[in-house]
């Protein structure tokens, strides 16, 4: 018998109003899929080969978008499948601090790098009260404690910091070790290359301004996770970070982020100056991606197929700032076509010819007039948080 792995899945029907369930099975020799109604006992899509779908994006609470219909893993199948992926599958949380902020690409490069998958990136100006609430006060600590609790609180409160929730193998201790030791500076005078090598030692100045928070254990990571990304906290806070002025949407495509260069492309933007003043995951449904890029209908060739590029897995948008920024950074992304400056011999420095394959999988999208800077980032980041638009997270 082939091997395959299979799991439940809910599609939601937005007409009746109700979740449908599935199964979802996955054949790893030839990355084909099959989708069968639970309700019917019938297939909903007959096998088919799909690239877009990888093994590793294969774990409860993930979601995937298969020809604009999005589907949530809500379990196993079977006991199998179970057996063959549970024990390797885990979740952390992982927060880059203040001081990291121009380190942020080569942070996640290194995660990637070490075959993790960013699952959630999320962007945001902490206050103290949030702050508390993610890293709260133990009761039984000394007077000398506290103030440099108050000294960690203060100083996460300076300026922005990215979470991220993890996904891998092993993750919580593996990227405790990634991470390395708190001490920077015992890290980078350690006997061990990997400490040595490690985030803390390359990117941390002291024991409080270590580039990278980790969590320390499953219940650690349960309740940061939710502390974190708790919608309702977060607005009530004001924790958003997006400015909305002097600024242009970038978004890095779901074909970028699959390839593993989501890092290089923030990198490259901080490195060329531009600020990145707000970041966050989004998972794009067909409708709200038809919504946001309905200018482009009719007139853009590949539309449709620029539509199943943007649903075919989470996108990251970024708000990103600088004087004239709109055309500058326009044309750090270069042009449209990644092919056209290789077909005229010309190696390349953009965004696009660095890390882009074709027109439709061309790394990312830019806004394209000046006027619409301020609109795009206000679709992403007032418009999808204030609606809570069906299909994102």
């Amino acid at each position: 018998m082939e091997d395959s792995i299979a799991f439940l899945v809910n599609w939601f029907d937005k007409l009746a109003s109700i979740e449908r369930p599935y199964r979802f099975i996955y054949y790893p020799y030839d990355q084909s899929i099959e989708i069968i109604d639970l309700k019917t006992r019938k297939q909903a899509l007959k096998r088919i080969k799909q690239d877009a779908i990888r093994q590793e994006d294969l774990f409860v609470g993930n979601y995937l978008d298969i020809y604009g219909k999005r589907y949530k893993i809500t379990d196993y199948a079977d006991q199998s499948t179970k057996d063959q992926l549970f024990s390797r599958k885990e979740k952390t949380f992982a927060l880059i601090k203040p001081d990291a902020y121009q380190h942020i690409g080569k942070i996640f490069d290194i995660i990637i790098a070490n075959g993790f998958q960013i699952n959630r990136a999320l962007m945001l100006r902490l206050t103290p009260d949030f702050a508390q609430l993610l890293f709260p006060q133990q009761s039984q600590q000394q007077q000398q404690q506290k103030n440099q609790h108050l000294d960690l609180i203060k100083f996460l409160c300076s300026d922005v910091v990215v979470g991220l929730e993890i996904i891998g193998e092993n993750s919580i201790e593996r990227m405790q070790l990634i991470a390395g030791p708190d001490s920077p500076t015992l890290a980078r005078e350690s006997q061990d290359e990997n400490e040595r090598m490690s985030i803390r030692a390359v990117f941390g100045t002291d024991g409080m301004k270590n580039a990278i928070y980790v969590s320390k254990d499953q219940a650690g990571y349960a309740k940061e996770i939710e502390t974190f990304f708790n919608d309702k906290l977060i607005k009530d806070s004001g924790a958003y970070p997006a400015v909305l002025n002097n600024c242009t949407l970038c978004l890095i495509k779901p074909h970028a982020i699959q390839q593993g260069v989501s890092g290089k492309i923030i990198d490259k933007i901080l490195e060329e100056g531009f600020e990145i003043s707000a970041l966050q995951t989004f998972f794009l449904d067909r409708t709200t991606a038809e919504d946001f890029f309905e200018l482009y209908k009719g007139v853009l060739p590949d539309y449709v197929s620029l539509i199943d590029q943007m649903v075919s897995g989470p996108c990251i948008a970024l708000e990103i700032r600088q004087d004239n920024v709109v055309g500058s950074f326009k044309k750090l992304c270069g042009a449209y076509d990644p092919r056209i400056g290789a077909s005229k011999g010309r190696e390349g420095d953009t965004i696009r010819q660095l890390y882009g394959v074709d027109r439709v999988r061309n790394a990312v999208h830019c806004t394209d007039l000046a006027e619409e800077g301020q609109l795009e980032c206000e679709y992403f980041f007032v418009l999808i948080q204030e609606k809570k638009v069906p299909g994102t997270q």
